[in-house]
């Protein structure tokens, strides 16, 4: 039997940290790049369903413009009930880009 291939990504939560400039992204590197380098780096994000929700379908857009077609969103949705809404509201933002 032959087993499939299988695939690991790794990625971090976010990628707007204050802490990783000068030691993952260069020290000159303009904070509106860093998504663009961390790309570079990396195929996967995850982006919590709080900011998720809030981005305009323009921010999207811009994220979305030079990214391989690999590259993927995980939108970490809480495990609270009250919150699970908001899990819903952010499938049907970026549905169209599934």
């Amino acid at each position: 039997m032959k087993r499939s291939k299988l695939v690991i990504d790794i990625g971090a939560y976010g990628w707007c940290h204050k802490q990783w400039q000068g030691h993952f992204y260069p020290e000159e590197l303009p904070r509106h790049w860093q998504f663009d380098y961390y790309s570079n780096q990396f195929r996967t994000v995850i982006i919590p369903a709080s900011e998720a929700l809030v981005m305009s379908v323009r921010q999207i857009d811009q994220l979305l413009e030079d990214l391989d077609e690999q590259f993927e969103f995980v939108i970490a949705i809480p495990e609270r009930s009250e919150e699970r809404r908001v899990g819903k509201e952010c499938r049907s933002r970026w549905s169209p880009y599934h």
